[in-house]
C-alpha cells in the first residue's frame, strides 16, 4: 500500500506540474489575445476613417483577425476542459490515496491488536509452563 501510495502520489505531482504548464500555456494565449483585440479595435477606427477604396481590405483583415481570435478562443477553450480534467483527475488520485491512507491504518490497528494479543496469550503460556515447572519440582521434592 505504501508502495502505491508513493506511486499515486509521484503521479500526482506529474500531473500538478502539467496543470502548471497548461496554466503558464493559457496565460500567454490570454496575452496575445489581448494583443489581437487591441489590433482589432485600431482596425475598426480605421475603417470608419478610411475612404471607401480601402473598406473591402481593411474589412477583410478585419474578418481574417477575428477567424484568429475565434481559433485563440477555441484553443483556449480546449485547454481550460483539458485543465478541469486534470483537476478532476488530481482530485480523484487525492481521494484515492486518503481511501488507502485510511485502509492502511485500519490494517495497522488490527496488527497492533493482533501483535498484543499473541503477547498476552504467550505470557499467560509461559505462566502456565513456569506453574507447571514449580508443581513438578515440588512434587520432586
Amino acid at each position: 500500500l505504501k508502495e502505491r501510495s508513493d506511486h499515486l502520489t509521484c503521479d500526482l505531482d506529474v500531473q500538478r506540474q502539467k496543470v502548471l504548464l497548461l496554466e503558464s500555456e493559457l496565460s500567454q494565449q490570454t496575452r496575445a489575445i489581448d494583443k489581437q483585440l487591441g489590433v482589432h479595435k485600431v482596425l475598426s477606427n480605421v475603417i470608419t476613417e478610411v475612404n471607401h477604396g480601402y473598406v473591402p481590405r481593411l474589412e477583410n483583415s478585419v474578418r481574417e483577425k477575428d477567424s484568429e481570435l475565434e481559433r485563440y478562443v477555441s484553443i483556449l477553450r480546449d485547454k481550460n476542459d483539458e485543465i478541469a480534467s486534470l483537476k478532476a483527475q488530481v482530485d480523484s488520485k487525492n481521494t484515492r490515496i486518503s481511501e488507502l491512507e485510511r485502509k492502511v491504518a485500519v490494517i495497522t490497528s488490527e496488527k497492533d491488536s493482533v501483535t498484543e494479543s499473541h503477547n498476552k496469550h504467550k505470557e499467560a503460556h509461559l505462566k502456565y509452563i513456569e506453574l507447571d515447572v514449580d508443581e513438578t519440582l515440588k512434587a520432586a521434592d
